[in-house]
């Protein structure tokens, strides 16, 4: 795309291409100070600057979007090589193997290195986005699943056909969150103006077909979840519906999300994150909130919210206190449908 630059006598001049010896780094020290340059303002959270994945090479930038999804961003000057996408390929693997500790050792060492008043993930999270949504809403670092979506941005001058294309088909495909981006850099009367455009991201991403029922599937739940206490738990709530033995009450899999309801009634929805289980007491009494706070090994995670309390799962002792209440909710309607 061509720019053009208005002059006082109403007739434009062209902006001049301006070439750099160390583009590369350039861009990067731009992106790193400014990564709302890559979507039109929306801001996102640096973390890590030429991390060293395990095969000793190092991806340009690694940042967080506000749903907690990994960014790897991957500059490249000039006219983008047909390799770029498996080499960016590579790396999102890399960042999806990391645990939240790897991440959050990642962005302490990030915020040292440059002086950041910051304890790590969290701090550089909340530091991003506090207050920077419609509603102007404080960033609650502990909603949000880190790591549970990977995305990937090539920025480069240009892209030959044969890139565009790949990445057009792992993005509509195969659900795959790819975006390139175009850049340009000219000067205009001394000053340096950076043109940015999408080349690949403004479609849709469309997921693989799931199986039939695989909302329902624990197979596919247990592959996604990284932890053995997670694959044990899988499906613990529909196994204990079904040990109660009573035909009111049901688990809903309308999607990977699950509900349990008692008569109609819902009493809770959860579902699976990689490492906990995220579940909202639909309803909660302060009473059984007091509970939450005294029993869940991790209550610094409840929340409260207006349609119920949410909490998270990290064991075995959570899953029977959580068994406990329900419990006495069904009796207490029990109760009431006797009366």
């Amino acid at each position: 795309m061509t720019l053009f630059r208005q002059r006082e006598d109403g007739t434009f001049e062209v902006l001049e291409h301006t070439p750099f010896a160390d583009l590369e780094k350039t861009l990067e020290d731009w992106i790193e100070a400014n990564p709302g340059i890559l979507f039109d303002g929306e801001p996102l959270a640096v973390i890590a600057r030429q991390p060293r994945n395990t095969h000793g090479k190092y991806l340009d930038l690694l940042a967080i979007d506000r749903r907690g999804a990994t960014v790897v961003v991957e500059l490249k000057r000039g006219e983008a090589p047909r390799e770029v996408l498996a080499q960016a390929l590579e790396y999102a693997a890399w960042v999806d193997s990391l645990s939240f500790e790897q991440l959050d050792q990642l962005a302490a060492a990030y915020a040292e290195s440059r002086e950041l008043d910051s304890g790590g993930l969290h701090d550089l999270y909340r530091a991003a986005f506090d207050g920077d949504d419609e509603h102007g809403t404080p960033a609650d670092p502990s909603l949000v699943t880190f790591n549970n979506q990977q995305m990937i941005v090539v920025v480069a001058e240009s892209f030959p056909n044969e890139v565009e294309q790949t990445a057009r088909y792992f993005r509509s495909r195969l659900g795959a969150d790819i975006h390139l981006v175009q850049f340009g850099v000219h000067t205009a009367g001394g000053e340096i103006v950076l043109e940015a455009s999408s080349v690949v991201g403004r479609e849709a991403v469309r997921p693989p077909a799931p199986p039939k029922n695989e909302g329902a599937n624990d197979d596919a739940v247990r592959g996604y979840v990284k932890s053995d206490w997670m694959r044990s738990i899988v499906g613990f709530l529909d196994r204990w519906a079904a040990d109660r033995g009573d035909p009111v009450l049901v688990v809903e899999h309308p999607n990977w999300n699950r509900r349990i309801r008692y008569r109609g009634v819902e009493l809770a929805y959860y579902y699976h994150a990689q490492r906990w289980i995220s579940l909202q007491l639909t309803g909660a009494t302060q009473e059984e909130i007091a509970r939450l706070r005294s029993g869940l090994t991790q209550p610094e995670h409840i929340k409260e919210r207006d349609a119920g309390t949410w909490c998270r799962l990290y064991a075995d002792q959570d899953v029977d206190l959580l068994e406990r209440i329900l419990v006495e909710r069904i009796e207490e309607l029990k109760g009431k449908a006797a009366t």
